[in-house]
């Protein structure tokens, strides 16, 4: 995990956050995955699955929003590539799209990234209303 990434999630769950993954990789995968680095943090895990359409369709998403009792209007899309920013936006979603990941702020930017944490604690400070 990136520096920062586990103690804001952790900060994010103390204040009663649902979160989800969603992710392309095949889902038995996306589990093992976030079960090992993140062990409890999540309340749903979707992968890619025989059927559903992957990012940036919005079925997952959906679906992980389903999971998590949430709509739209209450959630956030966080991610760190363009196709999370087409996802976000398929979905009608708001997303914050983080520069330690897979692009650079300066890419995300030109393909529609508005909202950008430069690491864990602007995340939360985002999501939590404190910027």
């Amino acid at each position: 995990p990136y520096p920062g990434v586990r103690e804001a999630l952790a900060v994010l769950r103390r204040a009663g956050m649902k979160l989800a993954v969603v992710s392309n990789k095949p889902h038995a995968a996306a589990e093992k995955l976030a079960a090992f680095y993140f062990p409890g943090a999540f309340d749903a895990v979707i992968g890619a699955k025989d059927g559903v359409p992957v990012k940036p369709a919005p079925d997952a998403l959906y679906e992980a929003m389903r999971l998590l009792g949430a709509t739209a209007a209450d959630a956030v899309y966080i991610g760190d590539s363009e196709v999370d920013i087409a996802t976000a936006e398929n979905a009608g979603l708001l997303c914050v799209s983080v520069t330690w990941g897979f692009r650079e702020e300066a890419f995300l930017r030109q393909r529609g990234g508005a909202v950008f944490a430069h690491d864990g604690g602007e995340l939360t400070a985002l999501l939590l209303g404190r910027s």
